[in-house]
C-alpha cells in the first residue's frame, strides 16, 4: 500500500472514530450536569435521574453535587458536630484537603434513613462567596466496596473555573469534564472540542 493510500485510510478511521457516540457508562472525569464540578464516579454508576450527579440503583448508592451562594466558612458551621446531629448525622471522621486553588474538608458521616444505616463521604469546598458539596452515599454494610469506591470518587473532583452555558452539553448522550490540561472550546454538531490550557 502507498504511503498516501495509508495516510489516507488513516484520516478515514480517525474521523469515524471521532463521530461514535461515548457510551454513557464511559468511565473517567465527566462534568456533573449543571454545575462546575467534573467527577470520575466509580464503575457502574449512571447519570442519576433524582439528583445532580450519578447513581447506582443496584446498591442504594450516589455520588451527588450541590453548589450554593453560602460561604465555606457558613458550610462548616452547619457541619460541625453540635449543628450535624440536629440532622441525624454523626461525625465519623474529618481531614483537611484542596480542591484546585480552594481549601476543603473531606467527612465521613453516618445517618440512619428508613431503618437503615447509610455513610456519606462528603467533600466541601469553596470560599467566602461560595461552597460546594460532593457526597458519595452509600449502605454502611457496603463500607468496604461502595465506601472505598466513592471515597476514591469524590476526591478526583475538579473545579471548572470557566462558566459553561447550561446548554453546552443538551442533547447529548454524554457529559466531559475539564482537567488541569483541558478545557471546553467550542461545541460543533454532537462533538465537544477540548483545548488545551
Amino acid at each position: 500500500m502507498s504511503l498516501y493510500k495509508s495516510r489516507y485510510l488513516q484520516i478515514v478511521l480517525m474521523s469515524i472514530v471521532a463521530m461514535l457516540p461515548v457510551s454513557p457508562a464511559w468511565s473517567g472525569l465527566l462534568q456533573v450536569p449543571n454545575t462546575k464540578v467534573s467527577v470520575e464516579p466509580p464503575v457502574g454508576y449512571v447519570p442519576s435521574t433524582r439528583t445532580q450527579g450519578f447513581e447506582n440503583t443496584f446498591t442504594s448508592s450516589s455520588l451527588s453535587v450541590s453548589e450554593t451562594k453560602t460561604s465555606l466558612s457558613d458550610l462548616l458551621e452547619q457541619l460541625s458536630p453540635g449543628n450535624i446531629v440536629t440532622h441525624g448525622m454523626s461525625i465519623i471522621s474529618q481531614e483537611d484537603t484542596i480542591v484546585g486553588s480552594y481549601n476543603a474538608v473531606l467527612f465521613n458521616v453516618k445517618q440512619p434513613m428508613n431503618k437503615t444505616e447509610f455513610r456519606k463521604w462528603m467533600l466541601v469546598f469553596g470560599d467566602d462567596t461560595f461552597s460546594t458539596r460532593v457526597e458519595g452515599l452509600y449502605p454502611a454494610v457496603l463500607d468496604s466496596t461502595e465506601g472505598k469506591a466513592l471515597r476514591n470518587a469524590v476526591l478526583t473532583t475538579v473545579i471548572n473555573e470557566i462558566s459553561v452555558d447550561e446548554n453546552f452539553f443538551e442533547g447529548l448522550p454524554f457529559f466531559v469534564g475539564e482537567s488541569t490540561e483541558l478545557i471546553y472550546a467550542k461545541r460543533i454538531d454532537q462533538k465537544i472540542a477540548l483545548a488545551r490550557y
